[in-house]
């Protein structure tokens, strides 16, 4: 039985978080199909659906510290630019009132 199937029969369990819970499960595989398990559809045919899952979320977390990774780059490359900016304007003011900044 699918993951999908399953949570469609989580839904009509009757429970009162049940809706919800299937919502966001459904959420959660679709986002996951978007990302391909090593070795391709013929893998996941012969897994279990929730070594599938496993796999996916694992794939899912690497390309998010990736992405984590990437934005700390970009924030540090940022935050130097920021730095040698300021120290501009501070040079530009002392030029331009002729007094150093306090």
């Amino acid at each position: 039985m699918a993951a999908g199937e399953r949570f469609e029969e989580h839904a009509l369990s009757g429970g009162e978080q049940a809706p919800k819970e299937a919502s966001v499960g459904q959420a959660l595989i679709d986002t996951l199909s978007e990302y391909s398990v090593e070795g391709g559809p013929s893998t996941m045919g012969a897994a279990s659906d929730r070594a599938v899952l496993i796999d996916l979320v694992l794939v899912l977390i690497a390309g998010l510290e990736q992405q984590i990774a990437n934005l700390g780059a970009e924030n540090a490359a940022l935050s130097a630019d920021l730095e040698k900016r300021e120290e501009a304007l501070k040079r530009l003011r002392e030029l331009t009132l002729g007094q150093p900044e306090a």
